[in-house]
């Protein structure tokens, strides 16, 4: 299949298996201390819920890092209103995700991967998150169901 996709693109096309790259993606040592969702931020990603629920936490509350591409995030602070992105200065957004060290240095800093959306195929941070030893909860849709099978922990309401 690479030599198919290789041939008929042009571009040079590497397979890696169970889709993450195990060299690169690997546990740390200690677990780490923050909350990560890594998702674009379209409404049905509900990191509205996401927020809703961390802002329940008692204080101080661990960081939540929010990883997705920025041209979204008026999207996000309409929906969630600016007071909530604010609130205690420890919300963090990053910039667009990419395979670089930072980002498998924001899954190593996690101790929970998190992904509330409600509408979503196969999931590539869950897979990178779980590579990485990151415990994951995320909504108990059947394409999540199948990414992380008994491995991660489902929410099935809001």
């Amino acid at each position: 299949m690479a030599d198919l996709v290789a041939a008929s693109t042009g571009r040079e096309c590497a397979v890696m298996p169970l889709g993450v790259d195990h060299s690169v993606f690997t546990p740390a040592g200690d677990p780490g201390a923050e909350i990560l969702c890594v998702a674009d931020f379209y409404r049905h990603k509900r990191h509205d819920l996401l927020l809703d629920a961390w802002l329940l936490l008692a204080p101080p509350r661990p960081r939540l890092r929010l990883v997705g591409n920025p041209m979204w995030i008026p999207s996000l602070t309409l929906d969630c209103g600016a007071h909530k992105l604010a609130a205690g200065g420890v919300v963090n957004r990053l910039g667009a995700r990419d395979r670089s060290q930072s980002m498998v240095d924001a899954y190593r800093r996690a101790r929970v991967f998190v992904m509330p959306s409600e509408r979503e195929s196969f999931c590539m941070p869950l897979l990178e998150s779980m590579a990485c030893g990151v415990p994951a909860v995320a909504r108990g849709l059947s394409s999540l169901r199948e990414t992380a099978g008994a491995s991660a922990l489902y929410v099935d309401k809001r």
